[in-house]
């Protein structure tokens, strides 16, 4: 099996979403999310590129400070990382792992919380991953289906 080809979709540790118990019915190859409301591989590098320009100290992990300046455009969303105990009992409901001292998250989080925000908000989704210049220099092959496939959330 190809890369241009492979659909198997990467696992978070999403907790079970009532409306995920249905098979998406929009899910294609280059779908965002596939038939299991999971985040499609092909997109591993743009959300890797989208992670590297959030992180500013270049440590690993996204704080709530840089999770707020993403969020910028949405000031309810920006207001979500400055309430800590308000966003500790968000990564724990969607079981979001983060580091106690200071809220911040690795990678594989971001990944989570990509996918849970995709089921809900699936034009913000797309949005937050097209902005970024190195992102889309991440997209290579998969950026002119993604485009055509990009409501098939």
């Amino acid at each position: 099996m190809t890369a241009a080809t492979n659909t198997t979709m990467t696992t978070t540790t999403a907790p079970a979403d009532p409306m995920a118990q249905y098979a998406n019915p929009e899910a294609t190859a280059t779908s965002f999310l596939g038939p299991d409301y999971q985040l499609n591989p092909r997109y591993r590098a743009a959300i890797a590129a989208d992670f590297a320009s959030l992180d500013t100290d270049k440590d690993g992990y996204l704080t709530p400070a840089d999770l707020a300046a993403e969020a910028s455009s949405s000031p309810d969303q920006a207001a979500l990382f400055r309430v800590k105990d308000l966003l500790r009992q968000v990564y724990q409901v969607t079981g979001t792992e983060y580091r106690d001292h200071d809220l911040a998250i690795n990678f594989d989080a971001y990944i989570n919380l990509m996918a849970i925000t995709a089921q809900v908000e699936p034009e913000s989704s797309w949005r937050d991953l097209r902005r970024d210049a190195r992102a889309q220099r991440a997209w290579g092959p998969v950026a002119p289906d993604a485009e055509a496939h990009r409501l098939a959330v």
